[in-house]
């Protein structure tokens, strides 16, 4: 209390009857001052908290803006994602086109036993008449691959390139004929020679994957004017092209899922 009301407080009684009690002036202000302490406290309690309160509402309202900015954003990253990998497929595939159109006059011939002072440019000429096809449309022949040193393993492939797009669907025609290394160097071997197309590296490891990953569920997989194709069987006679992995993980899951029905339906019946 100031000095005035000290003196003020001076002339009062020191007691006076309150609700019945005797109860001092001091003791009251002392009272009433305890409580309006309490209030202030609260007050300010309130006070603070409406701060507090303020402040985390703007945060809130700060990170839902964010929030709201961040899935903007991720939206339009995965979009780009999106046209990123298409655009990224496309262009492996018109890569893989382009090698491919490098090697569209070429033939693979597999399983020519190696000769020592092999003439392979005569060797092609004598299968070209074996097959009954032109010697002279032959413009280049040589062997690919590195040479291992097991005895048992595979003579390396043949390339030959031949002078035009015509002349190489005339040897691919004729490749179902059966020719041995026997037909070629009359030496009772029996092991067969084949024709094939001449795919790019790419194409051949997808090629490779294809029997390796669908042989149990397609029954026929072969190539044809550079393209992978896949049947499941005779009956079932839709023909199915690979150009990439994603084709071959596809077509598993279909022939699961076939599977799984043709099991639930003869569980049923």
């Amino acid at each position: 209390m100031c000095e005035s009301c000290m003196s003020e407080c001076a002339s009062i009684p020191e007691t006076e009857k309150i609700s019945g009690k005797s109860v001092s002036i001091e003791q009251l202000i002392m009272e009433v001052n305890k409580k309006l302490e309490v209030v202030f406290k609260i007050e300010r309690s309130l006070e603070d908290m409406k701060t507090t309160v303020d402040f985390y509402a703007e945060k809130y309202q700060e990170l839902f803006e964010f929030k709201k900015k961040t899935e903007n954003k991720v939206k339009y990253l995965e979009q780009q994602t999106v046209y990123l990998e298409k655009r990224n497929k496309a262009l492996e595939e018109r890569i893989v086109d382009m090698e491919q159109k490098e090697k569209e006059r070429n033939i693979e011939i597999v399983g020519l036993e190696k000769k020592d002072n092999e003439d392979l440019k005569s060797i092609m000429a004598t299968l070209s008449k074996k097959v009954g096809v032109l010697s002279e449309d032959i413009e280049q022949v040589k062997r690919v691959g590195q040479e291992k040193q097991d005895k048992q393993s595979r003579p390396l492939p043949i390339i030959v390139t031949l002078r035009t797009k015509t002349a190489r669907e005339q040897w691919l025609k004729q490749r179902k004929q059966v020719i041995t290394n026997d037909d070629i160097y009359n030496d009772h071997n029996n092991n067969r020679i084949y024709i094939n197309e001449d795919l790019s590296k790419y194409l051949r490891q997808i090629f490779w994957m294809a029997k390796k990953e669908l042989k149990p569920m397609y029954k026929y997989i072969w190539v044809q004017n550079s393209k992978i194709l896949v049947k499941a069987s005779e009956v079932n006679k839709k023909i199915h092209a690979i150009r990439s992995q994603e084709d071959i993980t596809q077509l598993m899951k279909c022939a699961t899922r076939n599977d799984n029905v043709d099991s639930e339906t003869t569980s049923r019946t």
